[in-house]
């Protein structure tokens, strides 16, 4: 740090929104509208993976307008569906200086901030999410204070960043400035304590080693399928299979939590997150199979027409993801949805384990054996079975209990040290039991597509050379899933 500058000074006028309860600002989430500065608009922050932030930001729409109803839908799911209003007005008097280096680098940007700041009474007549005029009377005094921020703008390496801020951070304390014990600013308009992270959540260590486990592994998917929503709804790339895969981890943790807990509060819990999973699957599904037929359609012989056939496939699979995408959106605007994630964070909070109960090291081996021996039995009548649709059927449900039992083992890994190896034979049981089941799905829609109406004859024998291929790889599938299935039993 060689110099300081003056920079700019601004004038921010915003309106912060929330649920009655404050539910946003317990997640740490940002959900204004501001005038003034470089950036004025609708700011919508949330919270993302490893405890970074997405910010989305749109432009004023007038000085009357409602809250811009895309980002009240990525706001509400973390309200469990409440209605968000105004809850604070806050305007800020913020003067910049730049902290420049020797060659006249902008290396941080100290914005000293003079905050007059009143909650606003919940709005009656004209609510936030009505399209009219938001309208509030102040309910507090006016609430002044001054405080001062630091962000880097460039600061190289992270250990030369680290260095500039614990220099700026002792000058300021030799000026009597120190960190302030209060973190936003509406927690502050508000006059009230942050509140505590989401729900405040039990601690279950004295519950035992298993018990903690599981539910430390509840939390950590809940958490995440949370996340995922403001991806779904903004068409973030495999969004909607990284949904669905967390939906199911959190269901197979739940089935396997049943068993320390109340299974009465569990189950209905688990039946709606196999409801958010079939939904996602009738995405994920034909987008699956147009990643598996296209490029086998596109290898047809030339007799078959490989790239109309390609074009075929492709314009199906895209219509089935554009019709499922309209139904999950739909499904994450219902009330349903909403009381979904708002049970799922309660019993992640509060999980409803056994009173009086201390589950150890032999809980978890009991569980995962229960879990061992579902695989191999379901696994020894599959293989039974003659070649077709039952033999079809019982390598699918297979494949489910060797799901169940990869995402427990994975669950119980901090608990025991062989259940890593044990999840990752079960996730070969399950990649190759997947490929078999891929190749079953797609023979079923190639042969509608064959019969589908105004399917010409070029084209049905186009399907029917694909559908003669999908089994190609189909017993060497079941034979390394056999296999695996038998490390994991005897791991």
């Amino acid at each position: 740090m060689d110099s300081l500058v003056a920079g700019e000074s601004d004038v921010l006028d915003a309106v912060y929104y929330d649920s009655d309860d404050l539910s946003l600002l317990s997640h740490g989430i940002t959900f204004r509208r501001r005038e003034g500065g470089a950036d004025q608009g609708w700011h919508l922050k949330l919270p993302g993976p490893d405890g970074s932030r997405a910010e989305i930001q749109l432009p004023l729409a007038g000085r009357t307008a409602a809250p811009p109803s895309e980002l009240l839908r990525r706001a509400r799911v973390y309200a469990g569906g409440a209605e968000l209003r105004p809850v604070a007005h806050v305007r800020t008097h913020r003067q910049r200086t730049l902290l420049l280096d020797a060659h006249g680098g902008t290396l941080a940007e100290v914005a000293a901030d003079r905050v007059a700041a009143r909650a606003l009474d919940p709005v009656t007549d004209a609510s936030a999410v009505t399209g009219k005029a938001p309208r509030a009377e102040p309910q507090t005094e006016l609430t002044t204070w001054s405080e001062t921020e630091v962000e880097l703008t460039d600061p190289g390496p992270a250990d030369e960043g680290t260095i500039l801020l614990d220099a700026v951070a002792e000058a300021f304390a030799a000026q009597g400035i120190h960190p302030s014990k209060s973190g936003a600013k509406l927690a502050r308009a508000l006059g009230a304590p942050m509140p505590s992270p989401v729900l405040l959540r039990r601690d279950v260590s004295a519950c035992g080693p298993t018990a903690d486990a599981l539910v430390g592994a509840l939390r950590r998917h809940t958490d995440r399928l949370l996340e995922l929503d403001h991806c779904v709804r903004a068409d973030a790339p495999d969004a909607v299979h990284q949904m669905r895969v967390t939906a199911r981890r959190l269901r197979s943790l739940l089935k396997l939590q049943r068993h320390l807990s109340e299974p009465a509060r569990l189950d209905p819990l688990a039946d709606e997150l196999r409801w958010l999973g079939r939904l996602l699957g009738a995405h994920r599904d034909p987008q699956t199979l147009g990643e598996r037929l296209v490029p086998q359609a596109e290898a047809l012989p030339a007799a078959a027409d490989p790239a109309a056939t390609a074009a075929r496939v492709h314009a199906w699979s895209h219509r089935q993801c554009a019709d499922a995408r309209q139904e999950i959106l739909q499904a994450m605007d219902s009330a349903r949805y909403f009381t979904l994630m708002d049970a799922l964070e309660r019993t992640a909070a509060r999980p409803p384990l056994r009173p009086g109960h201390h589950y150890g090291r032999k809980a978890a081996h009991r569980l995962l054996r229960r879990e061992t021996r579902r695989v191999s039995r379901r696994f020894e009548a599959a293989e039974r079975l003659p070649y077709g649709p039952d033999r079809d059927g019982a390598l699918h449900r297979t494949r489910k209990a060797a799901k169940q039992a990869r995402y427990s083992a994975e669950g119980l890994a901090p608990v025991l040290d062989k259940a890593e190896r044990r999840a990752r034979h079960w996730k070969k049981v399950q990649k190759h039991l997947g490929r078999h089941q891929d190749a079953v799905t797609a023979e079923q829609v190639l042969a509608r597509l064959a019969h589908a109406p105004r399917t010409t004859s070029a084209a049905a024998f186009s399907y029917g050379i694909l559908f003669a291929r999908q089994r190609l790889h189909a017993d060497p599938d079941v034979a390394a899933a056999a296999r695996a299935s038998r490390k994991a039993a005897k791991a």
